[in-house]
């Protein structure tokens, strides 16, 4: 089964997409003009800055999971948009509205915080599942948050100690 990431790109996002390939990590195809290309390896924590990046300069991007279009999504709230889950995922999905407009991660905290607040002064089960659905998108969030600082911190490590090497 193949999860390949398949990119319609365009002449403004290839040189920038070529610049994430790593070699190993997502696969991602690319295409220019309906013609196969080349395939890239990008690292999982930066496939989706580069894909939002490529999507920013007109790429059309197919993917295989839905869960990731939704990431894509969501990358321009939270840059560590792959640690979540794909169950959170699923209930991201699940509470967009019919017309398939997600809730900004912002919405999401304001509905946690007011439904909590309204069931400690009123406790009703039907918002009590709607609070423990929030409660793990908003847990998994804040973990996402952390994870990607914790990525940020250990490149900006390796990169100076790179650099320090090089002097």
């Amino acid at each position: 089964m193949d999860n390949s990431i398949i990119v319609q790109a365009n002449e403004n996002c290839l040189e920038k997409l070529l610049s994430y390939n790593r070699g190993h990590g997502q696969r991602v195809k690319i295409y220019i003009e309906g013609e196969y290309l080349c395939d890239i390896f990008i690292d999982p924590n930066l496939v989706f800055k580069a894909l939002y990046e490529a999507s920013k300069k007109g790429a059309e991007i197919k993917f295989y999971k839905f869960q990731d279009k939704a990431r894509l999504h969501y990358y321009k709230e939270l840059k560590g948009v792959n640690y979540l889950s794909d169950m959170t995922m699923d209930e991201l999905i699940k509470l967009s509205n019919p017309n398939g407009k997600y809730l900004s991660i912002k919405e999401i905290q304001t509905m946690y915080d007011r439904i909590g607040k309204e069931i400690e002064s009123n406790y009703q089960v039907s918002q009590k599942e709607l609070f423990n659905r929030l409660s793990k998108i908003v847990n998994d969030y804040r973990h996402a948050q952390l994870e990607h600082r914790m990525f940020r911190n250990n490149e900006k490590n390796t990169n100076s100690h790179q650099l320090q090497n090089t002097q």
